[in-house]
């Protein structure tokens, strides 16, 4: 006689794993050479000794404080003064 009918049908298989694996890939792709780069940076300043001013300018820099601009306004003020003296 007649097969069962299965309502409703049967879903073909999904590909969020795939999708997932492949967003998880991109990532390290993309945010690897970053977080290498971070590494490097501290591990030469800890060689210099003076470990405590990358991690002052990365707090700062997470925090969203620019310092370098205040930076070169100091610098150019010390520059005038220095010119007048």
């Amino acid at each position: 006689m007649a097969d069962t009918i299965d309502w409703p049908p049967p879903r073909p298989p999904r590909r969020r794993a795939r999708l997932f694996l492949l967003a998880i890939v991109a990532l390290f792709v993309l945010a690897g050479g970053t977080a290498l780069s971070y590494y490097v940076e501290a591990l030469w300043f800890e060689s210099l000794g003076v470990s405590d001013v990358f991690w002052k300018s990365l707090n700062l820099r997470a925090q969203g404080g620019d310092y370098r601009p205040h930076l070169a306004e100091q610098a150019a003020g010390n520059n005038r003064r220095a010119r007048w003296h």
